[in-house]
């Protein structure tokens, strides 16, 4: 997709602790609308391009999330990651995540040094600024 379309600000599958066992696909891209059914449906046409059809049942959900904002916000807990992780402290939508499989995850406007220090006062897991 990213060859065709361009980047992602975020690509992210992750798994959330709960009872279903299912990995939500977590994008946003500046060529991504999310109140688009078209947007989705490229997506899942995508998805199925490279996945066999076992491995589409392990889809719960793909979220199309709109750049800026909250994404921004989800962004930053995986920002500077990339491959397989297991976050300690990272909730998205009232689910805190088990396991994330990071491709993309581009946050452009870093939080200033104050405010990453209240996170760290909050969750001391969260990494040190430069």
């Amino acid at each position: 997709m990213r060859a065709e379309r361009g980047d992602f600000d975020l690509f992210v599958v992750v798994l959330f602790r709960q009872p279903v066992k299912k990995w939500d696909l977590l994008i946003s891209a500046t060529w991504l609308n999310p109140d688009d059914i078209g947007s989705l449906r490229y997506v899942l046409s995508e998805l199925r391009s490279v996945s066999t059809d076992r491995e589409m049942t392990e889809y719960g959900r793909v979220l199309i999330l709109p750049t800026g904002g909250a994404t921004i916000v989800v962004a930053s807990d995986f920002d500077g990651k990339t491959g397989r992780f297991k976050p300690h402290n990272v909730v998205i939508g009232n689910k805190r995540v088990k396991v994330a499989y990071v491709m993309a995850a581009v946050v452009e406007n870093k939080p200033s040094v104050q405010s990453q220090r209240k996170r760290r006062a909050v969750n001391p897991q969260a990494p040190q600024g430069e």
